[in-house]
């Protein structure tokens, strides 16, 4: 009885430490808890801020001054953070609310968007929720690389216009970060507008983002400037990442392969 407890304490430690792609102390999941917690707690405690105003970072006024300062340190714990919040959701049961819009910042993960359109926008976020509570504790977003790859190649009969849909882009986001080494590949490989387009978003450039859609045959129309472009957020990605983790690592070697 004794080692059967000892097994499955050994396999739950396993399993949480998978997940996170790093063994995180009770200190450090204390830690983004309680960054959680306060940004929460500003956000629920004044009514003036509003959902563009949610990561601030550099406001002096009184009333933002906290929440920017919450963000800061956020900011430099992304991919842990992505992670806690990632558990924390596929783990309830209810509408987490602005849980979801504190993931899509730390992680580009979007859980908002519909696929396809629809009148019935709640409906669809709901849907959305059902899959990801099914996909994470599954291990889908350890490596989404084939869904990714696929959804790309799908939409390769789209890549001679210089606009693009982003609806289009829906489902390729869906995964954030994690589907980012298969978004590098893909870029690699076809030189896909799509991957790249998903990429500006997921990782909140949002000026080039825009202009991009509008105008992708005029800017970023080869390999070269994609990845380079990929290479220097990666870069900033690492530095603020909150520890070692997994999806850092193949992102790395996606952006080294030949």
């Amino acid at each position: 009885m004794k080692n059967l407890i000892l097994k499955l304490l050994f396999s739950g430690a396993l399993i949480f430490v998978w997940h996170f792609g790093v063994a995180q102390d009770g200190t450090s999941q204390r830690k983004l808890e309680g960054l959680y917690q306060q940004w929460h707690v500003i956000l629920e405690g004044n009514g003036i801020i509003t959902e563009p105003l949610y990561f601030l970072t550099n406001s002096t006024s009184p009333t933002l001054r906290e929440l920017s300062a919450v963000n800061r340190e956020i900011n430099s714990n992304k991919i842990a953070m992505t992670y806690y919040l990632a558990q924390r959701i596929a783990a309830e049961t209810n509408d987490p609310g602005d849980e979801v819009d504190l993931l899509e910042h730390v992680s580009g993960i979007n859980l908002w968007s519909a696929d396809h359109p629809t009148d019935d926008i709640g409906g669809e976020i709901t849907r959305n929720l059902v899959i990801f509570r099914e996909e994470w504790p599954a291990g889908v977003y350890k490596d989404p690389s084939k869904k990714i790859a696929q959804l790309c190649e799908q939409r390769m009969s789209k890549e001679s216009t210089a606009k693009i849909n982003p609806r289009d882009l829906s489902a390729i986001r869906r995964y954030g970060i994690f589907g980012l080494p298969e978004l590098v590949r893909q870029m690699k490989k076809n030189n896909s507008k799509h991957a790249f387009a998903a990429y500006l978003v997921m990782v909140h450039d949002e000026d080039q983002y825009r202009d991009y859609l509008e105008h992708s045959d005029q800017q970023f129309t080869n390999v070269v400037d994609k990845i380079n472009h990929v290479k220097n957020k990666f870069h900033e990605m690492d530095a603020n990442a909150g520890g070692d983790f997994d999806v850092m690592k193949k992102i790395s070697s996606a952006l080294s392969e030949n």
